[in-house]
């Protein structure tokens, strides 16, 4: 261990004078506890004890110094990802590049941003900064191909596979404040259709399936969201729509959505999938095992959310493989197993980031905090596009559920 503090003071001393509002504390509890641990590998590996001696400062002052650079936005997209246990809490907190699951979600209760809506909002919805197209067992990562400016107030996804017409949706408009929360990622329920600043959007592919849209600067922005109606009419969106849509994808989205690479399952988790299937009433119908799934996993008989999974023996394992055996984890865990058995099914799917419904004020004013940083995940549905499932247990999801609606022939 650390045989006194004095190194500790000294960082803590310095990161406050550099970044007096990110919180030191926070990440300096999890890179000492960090350093500890290394420090007590490299005397077992009998190192030099100089070495020994001074390889807590030194280590404790580059990964400070690298989550410093994350937290104030400079350096490569994938220094951070949702937060947890690797990007230090709400430091670096950006959702882009590469999203690491780690052992541990850590969050805290600081506003991360603040909507004003231009009339009374009822329905809950969920904020999307990130969506994430390619699993590498432990992490979700963006594959990144491209990417184009929109000016303020055009068509932000005219250019792209997500571009979607007012049938059927509504229009919400709404202004984000930044305050905790200050990455250049545009936070927006379903499909943003206007900004009123400009933005850069990030696509994968030569279809653009759009991966993230970033503004410039950090000053309050306004955005125009068409937002799915759920209603039992010609244009809303139904559960019966939904399982009357088919499986006639388009070839690109196959050709992104599907791929699960060796290793994601093991024997827990396709016993898990087979527990599922035996439970769905049609197995082979996309929106029923969806559903079927949201269900499974969100009931406390089956699995436990947890936000410190850090004892379980899962160095070894895929995230899913890890969730499947031992049955506990937090939003990453949920939303990465049902995204990969959905692609194991043949059903296009993806992990999206970004954050929880807030509190809303008389449905004109909501305030969203760090602690509500989240995953789930869309599935494709063939004439509807993304449709956001929630499958994380423990009271944590707040999807609006779809009504039945009438059967369709």
């Amino acid at each position: 261990m650390i045989a006194d503090n004095i190194p500790e003071e000294r960082i803590r001393s310095w990161l406050l004078a550099t970044a007096p509002d990110r919180a030191p504390d926070l990440v300096l509890a999890a890179t000492f506890d960090r350093t500890r641990q290394l420090t007590q590998r490299s005397r077992r590996r009998r190192w030099a004890s100089m070495t020994v001696r001074h390889a807590p400062i030194i280590f404790a002052t580059g990964v400070i110094a690298a989550v410093l650079v994350a937290s104030l936005g400079v350096g490569s997209k994938d220094a951070a990802g949702p937060p947890d246990a690797t990007t230090g809490g709400q430091l670096g907190l950006k959702f882009a590049g590469t999203s690491q699951i780690s052992g541990q979600w850590i969050s805290t209760s600081q506003v991360a941003f603040s909507v004003q809506f231009t009339r009374p909002e009822d329905a809950p919805l969920y904020w999307r900064a990130a969506v994430y197209d390619q699993f590498d067992l432990t992490a979700w990562r963006q594959s990144v191909s491209g990417g184009y400016d929109v000016e303020a107030g055009e068509d932000v996804l005219g250019d792209t596979a997500e571009h979607v017409t007012e049938a059927g949706r509504r229009a919400v408009t709404f202004t984000v404040s930044p305050e905790a929360f200050r990455a250049t990622a545009i936070l927006s329920p379903q499909s943003p259709a206007q900004v009123d600043t400009g933005v850069r959007v990030s696509y994968v592919d030569d279809a653009r399936f759009v991966t993230n849209i970033d503004r410039r600067g950090s000053d309050p922005y306004t955005v125009t969201a068409l937002v799915r109606e759920h209603a039992d009419n010609a244009s809303g969106i139904t559960a019966n729509k939904l399982r009357a849509a088919g499986t006639a994808y388009p070839e690109a989205t196959i050709q992104r959505y599907l791929q699960v690479p060796d290793g994601a399952l093991g024997a827990a988790a396709e016993q898990l999938l087979a527990d599922i299937l035996a439970v769905t009433p049609d197995p082979n119908n996309p929106y029923d095992l969806a559903s079927t799934m949201v269900d499974y996993f969100q009931s406390p008989a089956n699995f436990s959310y947890d936000a410190d999974v850090r004892d379980l023996a899962c160095e070894r394992l895929s995230t899913v493989e890890c969730f499947a055996r031992f049955k506990r984890g937090y939003c990453q865990y949920y939303a990465t197993t049902m995204a990969i058995f959905l692609r194991e099914r043949g059903i296009p799917a993806r992990l999206v980031a970004g954050f929880l419904p807030g509190t809303r004020d008389a449905g004109m004013f909501e305030t969203v905090r760090i602690s509500a940083a989240h995953a789930w995940v869309e599935v494709y549905f063939p004439g509807y596009g993304w449709v956001e499932f929630d499958p994380t247990g423990g009271g944590i999801a707040a999807a609006e559920p779809l009504p039945t609606g009438a059967p369709v022939p």
